[in-house]
């Protein structure tokens, strides 16, 4: 895995197929993370793992992070697929899903397909849809040298995901440059042309969503008014991250995140 955020203990491999690995930490009831498009966890293992902390603190938990880095492959319902058999062969208590931007819409299609009990789903950065210029500028990306593509990433991802709020060396943006400009590309290209609304829609269990006030990656006036109204059965269901941007890097926005998702993943303890 790139970056170094780890659990103490280090993690262990639960499942794993396709290129698709669960790893976990811990015991209890289970705490599903499925990261961003880098996909091996470091856009939000560093506000997920405070807060597995914080509900172990009170409860045995499990932490059970999707690492799909290192899949290939060709389309996005071939990886919901596997994860619907990997998920399918876990048992036990009800799980707690959360969903870090691209990895929304596995962690939304994984408890519409209703494989296993799903008690709350929590959205960060969630999406429907990437904008045209967004997504064409991800069309040069299977032609683009791995070279030229590992150093430019670091700096152009700063803006497209940041505020960074002093963060240059964050470990998400590592993960970005490590991986190969075709895996960036083949994973956009699922998204290109591409509205996904029926996964979100489809979810039964509570949900609540937290969309950065300052991201750059997603037309914001178009996607809030999609995730208020799918939040609307309950007031508080739905946060603006002040100064945060696709991903949730400056310290104030990191840590409204823990104490929000904290307090309400522990309702139902």
């Amino acid at each position: 895995m790139n970056g170094a955020m780890v659990p103490s203990g280090g993690w262990q491999t639960l499942d794993a197929k396709g290129g698709v690995v669960l790893r976990t930490a811990g015991q209890g009831a289970p705490l599903v993370v499925f990261p961003g498009m880098e996909g091996d966890g470091q856009s939000c293992l560093h506000m997920a793992l405070p807060v597995w902390n914080d509900l172990a603190n009170t409860r045995e938990r499990q932490l059970v992070l999707v690492d799909y880095a290192e899949e290939q492959h060709p389309t996005l319902s071939a990886l919901i697929e596997t994860l619907i058999e990997l998920f399918g062969n876990l048992s036990g208590p009800a799980l707690s899903f959360w969903g870090q931007s691209f990895g929304n819409l596995l962690a939304a299609s994984i408890a519409a397909a209703d494989v296993l009990p799903v008690d709350r789903v929590a959205l960060v950065s969630p999406f429907t849809q990437l904008p045209k210029v967004t997504q064409a500028a991800t069309v040069p990306l299977s032609i683009t040298p791995a070279a030229l593509y590992k150093i430019t990433t670091p700096t152009v991802g700063r803006w497209i995901f940041g505020p960074v709020d002093g963060n240059l060396d964050h470990p998400f943006f590592a993960s970005l440059a490590a991986m190969a400009p075709v895996t960036v590309a083949r994973r956009a290209g699922w998204l290109r042309g591409q509205r996904f609304v029926d996964p979100f829609l489809q979810i039964q269990a509570p949900v609540k969503v937290w969309l950065g006030e300052r991201d750059r990656l997603i037309e914001l006036d178009d996607e809030r008014p999609f995730f208020e109204a799918l939040t609307r059965r309950r007031s508080d269901q739905f946060t603006m991250v002040p100064g945060s941007g696709h991903v949730a890097l400056p310290a104030r926005s990191v840590e409204l995140l823990r104490r929000e998702i904290s307090a309400w993943l522990s309702e139902r303890d």
